[in-house]
């Protein structure tokens, strides 16, 4: 009995050993790309507040994410959106921008980054492609506050082309941001909405969503006139 449970026992020691060691050698290029992305994440958050970096720094950041699983979302909308920012004028940066953003999608279809870089590049291409990508994001995340700020900017600059059914959509997220307060922390959306008031389009998207709420309005204005003699609140 015991020569016999010997082999056994060695054999299924073996596959023991092997599970742990496969795993870990599926999880070894995850692991690498993700060292070699990590400096580069800053770049993606300056990116996100809209602070402008030099062009080689992108195209760094851009080949450092490169190696990114079709699986991972973050990391593919992450790179669309970098390359976006070093495009310029190049169309064909913009269609591998675009295919990225797309995989991303395919990946986590909520992924409200990459509705956003998404719908911008679209906005470049044409305005049926962007009113059609905005319907698809409001529809998806209408009440994704990490990205308001950005995706209501380009709303309101496509505002001119945008159909009633997505204007509607957009004039709907405008009194919850104005009423949006973390309780921790105390930030709000409001300044997101004073950005919008320096445009005619942004305008008339908040006179929209404010339109029978004289309460809110009444308010909002008085937000704005405090905002411009002390700044945003």
């Amino acid at each position: 009995m015991a020569s016999t449970s010997r082999p056994a026992n060695i054999i299924i020691g073996g596959l023991l050993l092997f599970v742990p060691a496969l795993l870990a050698a599926l999880a070894l290029p995850r692991l690498l790309q993700g060292v070699r992305a990590e400096p580069f994440h800053r770049v993606v958050d300056f990116a996100q507040l809209g602070k402008r970096l030099s062009p080689s720094t992108y195209r760094a950041a851009a080949d450092a994410l490169a190696g990114a699983s079709e699986n991972d979302g973050e990391s593919l909308s992450e790179r669309a959106q970098i390359l976006v920012l070093s495009a310029g004028n190049d169309p064909a940066t913009l269609v591998r921008s675009r295919a990225l953003a797309v995989d991303a999608l395919r990946a986590g279809p909520s992924n409200p980054d990459a509705w956003l870089v998404l719908c911008q590049i679209d906005s470049l291409q044409s305005p049926t492609a962007a009113n059609r990508c905005l319907d698809g994001a409001f529809t998806i995340a209408p009440y994704d506050w990490y990205t308001a700020e950005r995706r209501m900017q380009l709303t309101a600059q496509e505002w001119p082309y945008l159909d009633e059914h997505v204007r509607d959509k957009a004039v709907s997220v405008v009194l919850p941001m104005w009423n949006i307060v973390w309780p921790m922390s105390n930030y709000t959306l409001r300044g997101t909405l004073y950005e919008l008031s320096f445009t005619d389009n942004g305008r008339q998207l908040l006179r929209a969503g404010f339109a029978g709420h004289r309460s809110e309005l009444r308010d909002f204005n008085r937000y704005i006139i405090e905002s411009n003699t002390y700044g945003p609140q």
